[in-house]
């Protein structure tokens, strides 16, 4: 019905319509920056995981979902 949801995100104000907004998509696409940010920060699983204060598998399995490989 041409509602739109505004989210500030880093800096850029993002607009989506009702109908294609996601929190579960939303959420993910925000957990895969993080990771690619933490893989050039630190470049290895045990040092991303103590900074996000998670296990270094479900870095791992993260990693995975997304695609992305450790250098």
């Amino acid at each position: 019905d041409g509602r739109f949801i505004f989210i500030n995100h880093g800096g850029s104000l993002m607009c989506y319509s009702e109908q294609e907004f996601s929190l579960k998509g939303y959420l993910s696409s925000i957990e895969k920056e993080i990771l690619e940010s933490m893989l050039q920060t630190y470049g290895n699983s045990y040092q991303i995981a103590g900074a996000l204060k998670v296990d270094q598998s479900q870095v791992i399995r993260r990693l995975q979902k997304y695609g992305l490989a450790l250098p």
